[in-house]
Parts: structure tokens; C-alpha cells; sequence
């Protein structure tokens, strides 16, 4: 055979191992987008209890208002825009709701539909990538597709499946609204992926594509951030350089770079000090996080020596790795209840991709003992075994998952298209599920919200809980008062909201009455002003939680001014009065440093009160004009200039190496 006869055979057997590949990444896709069709044209899926309604009312949000994400005034009294979630899923949202011409929520499960079906394609390339045969590849694909070993090996996981031993990660995404969670996992592949490419080919292009895949990943959801962290190490550890280190370190730096604008480190302290009280008390978590760690650690560098003397591959020493981890994580809590990070019970998805991966590998190692047609033969019957359960994830989908919902008849669309229509931009209080849903309609103001690891004021989880308990109706009225809180949504026991914090809801009767329907009462609470911003004595601002009173009786003393306040933009406002120098103003939205404050034209302090608010002694004596602005601060600042600085240094480099 001459050279160019060789060559040609080359080029031909590429072409066939590239059409075999997009044939089993095809296959991968097209099963996984028959079991969630629905979502690829449906608005809304009759998931009321879910937390997605807070995804698709940020995806409106965003839509509505892409050109002004910097506060985010709609939940917990105002918080600033990045601590309301990682933003990159609700921007696709809303990017493709705004291109399509299509609704938010109908956007919100396309692109969820869209990431749920590439979820066993990006595993696949990322095994197939880093060593793995194509049948191994495919077949843990198709594992992850088909079982779901949680449902095996957690008795809870189980039952909540419902008797099944599949479609678990479909049942997250649908029923319990974890669509940033999933779609997070089929990014993660993706960026170890990008990340091993940047180590073989020590490249800034590849550099900077890796550090967009990690950003990608970590602006999707948070344990999407720890998973990825989690897949660095178990990844470089089979293949640990000390230059691989250094680039894995470098592209790290690169991609919080990237990502800083959206993840800063206040918002990263918001989320860590949220986190040890939500879903139980991780103090003590985080206070032997770092032993475990190194315990962690070392025990893998163990076992990594031990897997090579078995000369196992490196992808299936990552399986290994990466099951172990999360099965710690998740069985460690199911079977014994230790809890080695927040939420643990959320890795169950981790688990399974890892475990589905290694009997994917693990299947293919033992087919390739056997005869070719015994191989095919083999492959053909575990394809056509699937078949069944497909079938059976399928129709569960169809008639328990994603069952359309006409939201007009609902408790949740009829009370946000009143709000909407009403233009009723006050503050209410409406716990349960239907703080996620009002915002997906209206952009009516909340005390509560959908991201409870977002809640800046800390104080505010007090309040709820003198609220809910609250067994008057001025107590309930008194504490409203102090928060800017201007109605109340009372659910009596038959409202189909699944979830009711409010205690004893009779005691809100008396109070006007604003809107009603199916056991939900929105209730007006009485102000002297319905301004944000409110003029009080000095010495009357709160000092704390236990001096309300003091403060609310001064908010509603008849004899202080009132104060004439307009929202100019998302992240503005004017507040003017006529004052004397003993006057404060009270600034009823919670306080952030990156408020400023000029009176008449002079800087002035906003500082933080007792109760978690902004307050302001504007000195003035007479007529007194208030400009507020939010800017984030130096640190938002900083965060937005370091992705160009990024882009520079990646430029910078690239130069040198093309000119070299």
C-alpha cells in the first residue's frame, strides 16, 4: 500500500470513529429528549410545590430588565441582584423567551429540556475523551439515562420514586424544581473536559475555554460548584503533574475571574452563612470541614496508589474517585445521618453519575473479553432491555411529571394577574409556595423570597418567625409595620398551598380585606405612609430586634413628616421632605454598603440599623433633596473589571505565543 493509500485509510477510519460517536451521543440525546418531550413547549407543568417557580420569575425578571441587574428589589426587602441565585440558567431563560418571542417560563423549560437531554451526551464525551472505549462511553450514558442507583441504595429515594428503579434525575428536574442542579451536572463533564484539553495542549486559547467551562458550571447552582471542585481533584489525581497542578490552578484563577461580576466574595459569604442554618444547624460541619478535607485527601492519594499498582485507567480511577466522594456525602446522611457538607442528600444525583459510569466501564471491560458478535450481540440486548424502562420513565413523565397546568386557575396566577393588573408595587408577605410563583407575574415587592441562601438581612428570619407565630393581630401588625410590610397573604387549611408558616390565620381578620380566593385572604396592613422611606426622631431608629415598638409608634407618630420617595431605576431613588436636623430618615429596604447617599448635592453615610435596614442622618433644615444609588460597592467594582483583565491576560499570552 503506497502512502496516499495509507493516508486515505486514516482519513476513512476517522471518519467512521467520528460517525459512530455522533451516532451514540445522537441516540443519547434523542432518548433523554423523548422522556422530558413535553418540556420543550410547555409553560407551565402542574408542579405547584416546586421551587422552579422562583426560576421562572428571575427569568422574567432578567428579561424584563437585562439592562439593570444590580439590585434585585423583589425579594427579602431588596438584595442585590447576584445574591438572588447563580444566574447563568435564568439568563438563558430569558434570552431564549426574549429571542423566540415565547413565554419565561416556557423559556425556562425549553432550555431545562434542552440541558436535562445533553446530561448523558456530556458524560459520554467527556469519558470517551479522556480514555474511555466507545462501548464503555455509551453504556454508561445509557446507564445514567436508564437507572438510577439512589432508588437501590436509598430506601426514601425509593419510595418517592414511586416503585420504580429509574428516572430519578427526570423526577428532580420536573417535581421537585431542580433545574439548575441538573442542568449544572451536564455542564460539569464539559468543563473537565476543557480542562484536560488545556493540560495537552498548554494553550491560552484552551486556557481561556477552560476557564469558561468551570464559570459556566459555577454560575449554573452551587453544589454545581463544589461537584466541580470535587471532579478537579478526582480527575487530577490519576493524573497528577506538577504542570498540571499549576495550569488546573491557573484556569481556576482564570474562570473566577470570569465569573466574578456574578459570584463575589460577599455573595459567596451570603451563601456560606445562609447555608449553616438552612435544612438544619452545619456549624459543626463547617468547623471540621477542613480536617475532613485532608482526611479526605489522603485516603484518595492512598487509593490512587493502590488503582495504579491495578493499572486501572485513569477515567476509571475518576469513577471510582468521584462515586465514593458523593456516596460518602449521600449514603453518609441517608444510612447514618452525618451530614459531611449542607444538603448533603442533594449529591444523590452526583452519585449516580459516577456509579453509572463505572458500570459502564466495568461492562465494557468484560465485553471486550468476548468474541466481536458476541459484543454486538451483547450491546443489542442491553439497548433493547432498556427499552422497558424508557417506556415506563416515559409515560410516568408524561402522566405524573409534566402534566400541563392552566395557571389562570390557580391561586398563584389569579393573585399575581390582581397584583399585576392592580399595579400593587407595596410590599406584601405571602409565605409558602406562593412566594416562588408571584414574581413570575408581577413585580410587586416581597418580604420573603425564593432563594433563602440569598437572604442578606439575617434579621429577617427573626421577623418571620414573630410573624408567623404571632398569635394577634396587632402583634402580626406591629412587626409588619417595622419591615415595610403592607399586606398579608392568611391561608386557612383548605388553600392548596402544600405549604403554610402562618400560624393561626384568624387573627388577621379585621384587617381590610384586599383579594380573595380558595381559602387565601390577602389582608391590608395599616401605614400612616405608604413610602419606603420614613422620617423619625434620631433616637428612634431600632437598635434592635427588642426595640420595635419604640420604632414603629414614631413611624406612625402623625406629627413627624412625611417623606415624598420615588423609585427612579431598579438601583435608584429620591426621597424628598422638609426636615430638622434631629430628623433620620428611615430607608425601610435592607442595607448594603453599596448604597450611596447624597443630600442636596453633599455626600452623606447610609448606615445600618438594628433591624437590618438603611438609615440616614441627612442634617438638614429645611427643604432636604435625598439622591440613593447603588453601585455594589469597590468590590463590584473590582468583580466587573477582572473578567477584561482576564480576556488581556489571555490575549496577552496568546500574542506571545503566536509570535514566537
Amino acid at each position: 500500500m503506497g502512502r496516499n493509500d495509507a493516508d486515505h485509510g486514516s482519513l476513512h477510519g476517522r471518519e467512521r470513529r467520528v460517525a459512530a460517536h455522533t451516532a451514540c451521543a445522537a441516540a443519547l440525546f434523542a432518548v433523554n429528549a423523548y422522556l422530558v418531550a413535553e418540556l420543550f413547549h410547555r409553560e407551565f407543568i402542574d408542579q405547584t410545590g416546586s421551587i422552579e417557580a422562583a426560576y421562572i420569575s428571575l427569568a422574567r425578571y432578567i428579561k424584563d430588565n437585562w439592562n439593570d441587574l444590580t439590585w434585585f428589589p423583589l425579594w427579602y426587602n431588596g438584595i442585590p441582584f447576584q445574591d438572588s441565585y447563580p444566574p447563568l440558567l435564568h439568563v438563558l431563560s430569558a434570552l431564549v423567551s426574549g429571542l423566540l418571542g415565547i413565554a419565561p417560563g416556557t423559556g425556562y423549560h425549553a432550555v431545562c429540556g434542552l440541558l436535562f437531554a445533553l446530561g448523558p451526551v456530556t458524560l459520554y464525551a467527556f469519558a470517551v475523551r479522556c480514555g474511555a472505549s466507545m462501548q464503555g462511553a455509551f453504556l454508561g450514558g445509557l446507564a445514567y439515562t436508564v437507572i438510577s442507583p439512589s432508588a437501590l441504595l436509598v430506601e426514601p429515594i425509593y419510595a418517592d420514586l414511586g416503585q420504580m428503579i429509574a428516572g430519578r434525575r427526570l423526577q428532580d428536574l420536573a417535581a421537585w424544581g431542580e433545574g439548575p442542579h441538573v442542568s449544572g451536572l451536564t455542564l460539569f463533564p464539559v468543563a473537565l473536559l476543557l480542562l484536560d484539553l488545556a493540560w495537552r495542549k498548554a494553550s491560552p486559547r484552551y486556557d481561556l475555554a477552560a476557564a469558561a467551562g468551570m464559570a459556566a458550571t459555577a454560575m449554573t447552582n452551587w453544589h454545581a460548584s463544589l461537584t466541580l471542585a470535587l471532579g478537579i481533584v478526582c480527575w487530577l489525581i490519576p493524573n497528577f503533574t506538577g504542570a498540571r497542578l499549576a495550569r488546573t490552578a491557573w484556569t481556576g484563577l482564570l474562570a473566577y475571574a470570569l465569573a466574578a461580576p456574578w459570584i463575589p466574595p460577599s455573595t459567596v459569604a451570603v451563601v456560606r452563612a445562609n447555608a449553616r442554618v438552612i435544612g438544619g444547624d452545619f456549624a459543626g460541619t463547617y468547623a471540621a470541614l477542613p480536617v475532613r478535607t485532608l482526611a479526605a485527601l489522603a485516603a484518595m492519594a492512598f487509593a490512587a496508589y493502590l488503582l495504579r499498582r491495578l493499572r486501572l485507567p485513569p477515567i476509571a480511577q475518576f469513577g471510582v474517585f468521584f462515586s465514593l466522594i458523593t456516596a460518602a456525602f449521600t449514603l453518609g446522611a441517608y444510612w447514618y445521618g452525618v451530614k459531611l457538607v449542607p444538603q448533603p442528600e442533594r449529591y444523590h444525583l452526583q452519585m449516580e453519575m459516577g456509579l453509572c459510569l463505572l458500570a459502564g466501564l466495568a461492562a465494557a471491560a468484560l465485553l471486550s473479553l468476548a468474541p466481536r458478535w458476541a459484543q454486538a450481540a451483547t450491546m443489542a440486548a442491553i439497548v433493547v432491555a432498556c427499552i422497558g424502562p424508557v417506556k415506563q420513565v416515559r409515560r410516568v413523565s408524561r402522566e405524573a411529571h409534566l402534566r400541563p397546568l392552566d395557571m389562570e386557575r390557580t391561586i398563584y396566577g389569579r393573585l399575581g394577574r390582581w397584583l399585576r393588573e392592580n399595579r400593587f408595587e407595596q410590599r406584601i408577605y405571602a409565605p409558602g409556595a406562593k412566594t416562588a410563583w408571584l414574581n413570575a407575574f408581577c413585580d410587586t415587592p416581597q418580604f420573603d423570597g425564593g432563594f433563602a441562601q440569598g437572604l442578606v438581612n439575617l434579621k429577617l428570619r427573626e421577623a418571620w418567625h414573630f410573624i408567623n407565630l404571632a398569635k394577634t393581630k396587632e402583634e402580626t401588625v406591629l412587626w409588619a409595620r417595622a419591615f415595610g410590610i403592607h399586606a398579608i397573604l392568611g391561608s386557612l387549611p383548605h388553600s392548596p398551598d402544600p405549604y403554610k408558616p402562618l400560624n393561626f390565620p384568624e387573627k388577621l381578620r379585621g384587617l381590610e380585606t384586599l383579594w380573595e380566593g380558595e381559602g387565601e385572604t390577602l389582608y391590608r396592613i395599616p401605614h400612616r405612609s405608604s413610602s419606603l422611606a420614613r422620617i423619625v426622631p434620631i433616637p428612634a431608629l431600632p437598635e434592635s430586634l427588642d426595640n420595635v415598638t419604640t420604632y414603629v409608634n414614631a413611624l406612625e407618630d402623625a406629627s413627624l413628616p412625611e417623606a415624598n420617595f420615588q423609585w427612579t431605576s431598579r438601583h435608584s431613588a429620591t426621597v424628598e421632605a422638609s426636615l430638622h436636623p434631629h430628623h433620620a430618615v428611615s430607608l425601610q429596604w435592607t442595607y448594603h454598603a453599596g448604597w450611596r447617599a447624597r443630600v442636596n448635592g453633599v455626600p452623606r453615610t447610609l448606615r445600618e440599623d438594628g433591624i437590618g435596614q438603611m438609615a440616614l442622618e441627612p442634617g438638614c433644615d429645611g427643604v432636604c433633596r435625598i439622591e440613593l444609588s447603588y453601585d455594589g460597592g469597590w468590590e463590584m467594582r473590582v468583580a466587573r473589571l477582572l473578567p477584561w483583565l482576564a480576556m488581556l491576560t489571555i490575549l496577552r499570552r496568546a500574542r506571545r505565543e503566536w509570535t514566537a
